[in-house]
């Protein structure tokens, strides 16, 4: 408690004095109160007002100095029930988090790795005691989260007959397009390189390999890294032609396929300004929002090549990109 005692019983002081700090007292514990449950709140006002009004008359010390003690013993019995009104949404949150946690780990393998990842979290749930705390056990709890949805993501890519895949997954080997993007997928590419190579005019294969996907998928998780390359896949069709088509080749590579009556040299310039818009998206982190770059390394293939030869072209620069990340190359 705060005492005021020796200030009240300085026999320096006046009572003028006195009453002026009794005064301000009262004044700052009103005004720097914890806004806590609206009930508390207006009775604890009214009894500072009470005492407020019991100064107008002529005190002595003694008396000023158990109106002190009188707004003391007031301040800590709001601020006592105040600290349990303000901890209850955080034991709340503490209930609804291992509920959460006991549900999703029930639904996994009782010796699965992830298990054991989430009973600790709930016993760190548990212990949390401040926001720091509590802060740290979120972001666990979201990595944890992440892990598992790409164990289930795995799982149904390797498992045709998993009963959480779609009808229409479960019955083509290949979606009609490719799920993050929306593209058309490798295989549709492969097929129009071969009925491209032999048209008039001729065409031109653009292949963009982002830089980074593969840090992104690493430091924010895969959902951070897909809508990277959604946003960058639907950057590129805006700018592109209406008759050029794009495809996913392949993690961070995209295929375009530009029907083009010009030399080479002619659409690697019209490429090279597109490359050069700045192009930046923004996500959302676990913990924080984040604007992240988007940069592509990217070059041009005529079509005229043998679609086998031409396929092992794209591999070799989209491998080479995803390994080596330069800003931008031509």
């Amino acid at each position: 408690m705060i005492s005021l005692k020796k200030i009240l019983q300085d026999d320096d002081a006046t009572e003028e004095t006195l009453l002026r700090i009794v005064r301000l007292l009262l004044q700052g514990i009103q005004q720097h109160a914890i806004e806590g449950d609206a009930e508390d709140v207006n009775g604890f006002r009214t009894s500072l007002q009470r005492l407020t009004n019991s100064l107008e008359g002529d005190l002595t010390v003694s008396e000023l100095l158990v109106q002190a003690g009188s707004a003391l013993q007031t301040l800590e019995d709001y601020n006592r029930r105040t600290t349990r009104y303000l901890k209850r949404p955080a034991g709340e949150w503490q209930a609804a988090v291992i509920m959460l946690i006991s549900a999703v780990a029930a639904l996994q393998p009782a010796d699965g790795p992830r298990v054991g990842q989430l009973r600790e979290i709930a016993g760190r749930v548990r212990a949390a005691g401040g926001p720091e705390e509590a802060h740290k056990v979120r972001l666990q709890l979201s990595e944890c989260l992440t892990a598992l949805q790409l164990d289930h993501r795995h799982q149904r890519d390797t498992d045709p007959s998993d009963a959480s895949a779609s009808p229409a997954e479960r019955q083509l080997p290949e979606a009609a397009s490719e799920p993050v993007t929306g593209l058309s997928t490798r295989s549709q590419a492969e097929e129009a390189l071969a009925g491209g190579w032999q048209t008039d005019p001729p065409s031109y294969v653009a292949v963009m390999a982002i830089d980074r996907l593969r840090i992104f998928n690493m430091r924010f998780g895969h959902s951070v890294g897909d809508e990277v390359i959604r946003y960058y896949s639907e950057f590129l069709r805006d700018r592109l032609r209406p008759e050029d088509r794009m495809f996913r080749w392949s993690n961070a590579a995209l295929v375009a396929l530009l029907p083009r009556p010009n030399r080479l040299e002619i659409v690697r310039d019209e490429l090279a300004r597109l490359m050069d818009v700045r192009c930046e998206h923004t996500v959302q982190t676990a913990s924080r929002t984040i604007l992240l770059p988007i940069d592509a390394r990217w070059t041009v293939f005529p079509s005229m090549a043998a679609p086998r030869l031409l396929i092992h072209k794209i591999d070799a620069f989209a491998e080479t990109a995803e390994k080596n990340s330069p800003r931008r190359s031509a």
